[in-house]
């Protein structure tokens, strides 16, 4: 089989490995999507309760100087919720990742020996 037709066969989209991509992409991609519309609806609550919409409780409104660290404890609190998810999206990459590299180490290897030492190959030709 030469090296085109195995990689061709390697990106088959009937192959099993390759459903089972796709299978895991689509699942990864509506949970996704699903993490947003909670995120977007609890956020909205989040914001109707911070702003006084829809409480009885009669306050005074925040200080500026209340509102600016309240605004930054915030944020902080967002970046590192976004550092320990960017951290797990990572560690669950991982396995994905290396697989993409032993794979491509292969095919570098199987195209290095194939044009300099297999059938047909520059090493195997004599000229004449």
């Amino acid at each position: 089989m030469f090296l085109h037709e195995e990689v061709l066969a390697m990106t088959d989209p009937e192959q099993p490995l390759q459903r089972e991509a796709l299978r895991y992409t689509e699942q990864g991609q509506a949970a996704t999507a699903n993490l947003m519309n909670a995120l977007s609806e609890n956020w909205s609550a989040v914001m109707r309760a911070a702003g006084g919409v829809g409480s009885s409780a009669a306050t005074s409104p925040p200080s500026p100087a209340e509102l600016i660290d309240r605004s930054f404890d915030f944020t902080i609190r967002m970046i590192e919720t976004q550092r320990a998810f960017a951290h797990q999206l990572l560690e669950a990459g991982m396995p994905v990742a290396q697989a993409m590299e032993q794979a491509t180490d292969s095919v570098t290897d199987k195209t290095q020996h194939g044009t300099t030492q297999g059938p047909g190959g520059a090493s195997d030709r004599t000229p004449g």
